[in-house]
């Protein structure tokens, strides 16, 4: 028995510890006390510190799902536009979702107005969000809706924490939320020579998308966090209601804009399921997990690095990013230390 264990079961057994306890003990495992306790601390703190960041941890795991799961949904090449896409990963996840949930989730703990705020945070930020992204995407492009999206979502979830669950951030986790948005603009950010030949209603609207789907992020995150608030939900159970409602609303316009609706899949099926796998089964198990254990603000924030992760990535494929890019890059990732260790 260690020196240690000895005075640690002695204190669990409300016995007092006297020199004889220690007469008792080799001289040479005494010499030893002092390392074992400091090995012992360093033990505890970095558990507690692990499990006080896992919030954080889970939001930055969701965001390199993200990332690979970008690279696996190009191999796909385009053969499925983004309405069926979004459809079909989540009638799969959904699939793989319900039993997980049965197996360990608490969905006989829910009450109706947990379903109830959790339908609503699916519709909200899953198929209106998603479908004003998409109208956004065909009008600014990749690059401007993602700078549009990813610096005004962790804004308008700010606000809104703050406006519903009285959620307020420190200065310095504001301090890290600029520089992580910064930094994304920054790797997003290509000057284009183009914008004076593009319709100027054309933009605004696109903007105008973009920040709906901003908003719509924001608000399906800070309903999802007050939900899952309450002890008795578990991620497993908001993921798997957020994703079947915000499934089930994306059918209709699935249906209506596929023009052959058999055979979609034909080919696809091996690429699409690995895909899913990480950007919408771990991806949203690991999203309900963060907005459970951290604040909204912070979690959406977080999920912004996911550009930086494909950035990444992309770097181990053999894509090739410039200066800018990489100094954005660096912002962002002095934004999420700030944030961490604020």
């Amino acid at each position: 028995m260690s020196p240690c264990m000895f005075v640690t079961l002695h204190i669990l057994t409300d016995q007092k510890v006297t020199a004889n306890h220690f007469d008792r003990l080799p001289r040479l495992t005494l010499l030893i006390l002092p390392l074992e306790v400091g090995i012992f601390a360093a033990r505890r703190s970095m558990r507690y510190v692990v499990f006080e960041l896992l919030g954080e941890i889970s939001a930055l795991a969701t965001a390199l799902s993200w990332s690979i799961a970008v690279f696996a949904f190009k191999r796909l090449g385009g053969r499925l536009d983004a309405v069926a896409l979004t459809f079909w990963k989540g009638v799969l996840a959904t699939g793989a979702l319900v039993p997980v949930a049965l197996l360990w989730g608490r969905l006989d703990q829910l009450h109706f107005d947990d379903v109830l705020w959790l339908s609503i945070s699916g519709t909200i930020g899953i198929t209106i969000g998603d479908a004003a992204f998409f109208a956004a995407l065909s009008r600014l492009g990749e690059r401007d809706t993602l700078i549009v999206t990813e610096t005004a979502a962790p804004i308008f979830t700010a606000w809104l924490a703050w406006l519903f669950i009285q959620e307020v951030l420190s200065l310095y986790q504001w301090l890290g939320v600029v520089l992580v948005m910064g930094g994304v603009a920054l790797v997003l950010y290509r000057p284009s020579h183009n914008h004076h030949q593009a319709n100027r209603a054309m933009i605004l609207a696109g903007v105008a998308f973009a920040l709906l789907a901003a908003l719509c992020q924001a608000g399906g995150a800070v309903i999802s966090r007050d939900v899952l608030l309450a002890p008795h939900v578990s991620s497993i159970d908001a993921s798997l209601i957020r994703l079947a409602v915000g499934t089930l609303f994306i059918a209709p316009v699935w249906y209506w804009r596929s023009a052959t609706i058999r055979g979609q899949l034909t080919g696809l099926l091996p690429g699409l399921t690995t895909a899913t796998f990480f950007g919408t089964f771990l991806a949203m198990l690991l999203q309900m997990a963060s907005f459970a254990l951290a604040p909204a603000a912070i979690v959406q924030t977080l999920f912004a690095s996911s550009i930086i992760f494909t950035m990444l990535i992309g770097l181990w494929h053999g894509q090739k990013s410039d200066l800018r890019a990489w100094l954005g890059a660096l912002l962002a990732l002095v934004g999420v230390a700030v944030i961490i260790l604020a």
